[in-house]
C-alpha cells in the first residue's frame, strides 16, 4: 500500500512544482551594450503628414521610431525617419544627431494593421553615444492619424 501511495504522490508533486516560464508577450525590446530596454506599453500612429510613429515605453524610458511607411520593407532613417529615445531623467538621444552617416533602420516583416518587425540605430546626445544593436517589435496595432484639430476650435 505505501508503494502505490508513493507511486502517486512523486507524480503530484513533479506537476505541482512546475512553474509558468512563458515569456512576457513581446512588445518592443531593444539591446546595448549598456543596457536592455523592454516596453511596457506601445503604439503606432499615422501622423498627419503620412509618415509613422512607433513609439514604446518601459521603465527605462521611452523610445520613438518615425518611418515613411509600415508595409513591409526596409526603412532606413536617413531625411525621411528618424530614431530617438528618451531617459526617464528626460535626456534625448537621437539618430538626427548622428555624425557617421548611417544612423539605423526599421525592417518590418508583417504589416496587415498589425506590424512586427526588427530594427536598430545609434542615438546620440551631445558625445555621448547609445547603439541600439538589436530590436524587435512584434503585434503592434496601428492605428488612425490622430485627427488634426481646426484653428478656433
Amino acid at each position: 500500500m505505501k508503494k502505490y501511495l508513493l507511486l502517486l504522490v512523486v507524480p503530484l508533486l513533479a506537476l505541482s512544482s512546475c512553474e509558468d516560464n512563458d515569456p512576457d508577450p513581446l512588445l518592443l525590446r531593444a539591446a546595448s551594450a549598456e543596457f536592455f530596454f523592454d516596453a511596457a506599453t506601445t503604439s503606432a500612429v499615422q501622423n498627419p503628414d503620412g509618415t509613422y510613429t512607433i513609439s514604446a515605453e518601459g521603465a527605462r524610458g521611452k523610445m520613438f521610431l518615425n518611418v515613411s511607411n509600415v508595409a513591409v520593407g526596409y526603412y532606413q532613417f536617413n531625411g525621411a525617419g528618424n530614431a530617438r529615445y528618451e531617459t526617464p531623467d528626460g535626456r534625448v538621444y537621437t539618430s538626427l544627431a548622428n555624425p557617421e552617416g548611417f544612423a539605423g533602420a526599421v525592417n518590418i516583416r508583417q504589416s496587415t494593421g498589425v506590424i512586427s518587425g526588427t530594427f536598430k540605430f545609434k542615438g546620440f546626445s551631445g558625445n555621448d553615444v547609445i547603439d541600439f544593436f538589436q530590436g524587435q517589435f512584434q503585434g503592434i496595432v496601428v492605428g488612425a492619424p490622430d485627427p488634426v484639430e481646426e484653428e478656433g476650435e
